[in-house]
């Protein structure tokens, strides 16, 4: 996802990522839950203004109005989770001035898919991350909670 045409070079930089190095795993989520818990937290924070920019795209606001309630509800959640955890509270994402560069109109689909895609990626992956149990069986468990 990172090596993306010179189009969508600038916009997918402002995304944050979450890495093998973060350790952000349901073993790693036992043993150092916070450092796991604000990572996903920033992350998801990340997605949320990207498709609260992508949102003003004609091409893209019929998806985005139904992601964007789903985003607010789960920043809410983990919000909370992240309190519970002792971590720093976290304000709603805003679009930065970086980020509102604007977006030629032939790229915004372009856009709004590839954004699309890696938040759906993004939710895999912490799907993952908060299944209990064996990666390979977590469509039998159900999921971690935070207090």
């Amino acid at each position: 996802a990172r090596n993306v045409s010179t189009d969508l070079a600038s916009f997918s930089s402002s995304l944050v990522w979450i890495e093998s190095n973060d350790m952000c795993d349901p073993v790693s989520l036992k043993q150092k839950s916070m450092s796991c818990v604000e990572k996903i937290f920033g992350v998801l924070m990340s997605y949320s203004s990207a498709v609260e920019r992508i949102s003003s795209f004609e091409s893209c606001s019929e998806f985005t109005s139904a992601v964007k309630p789903a985003l607010k509800k789960l920043h809410r959640d983990m919000s909370k989770c992240v309190r519970s955890l002792g971590g720093k509270q976290e304000k709603e994402p805003n679009v930065t001035n970086k980020e509102a560069q604007p977006v030629e109109h032939w790229k915004e689909p372009l856009l709004c898919r590839y954004t699309l895609d890696r938040l759906f990626s993004f939710s895999i992956l912490t799907a993952r991350v908060f299944a209990v149990g064996d990666p390979a069986h977590h469509s039998e468990g159900s999921s971690h909670k935070c207090s």
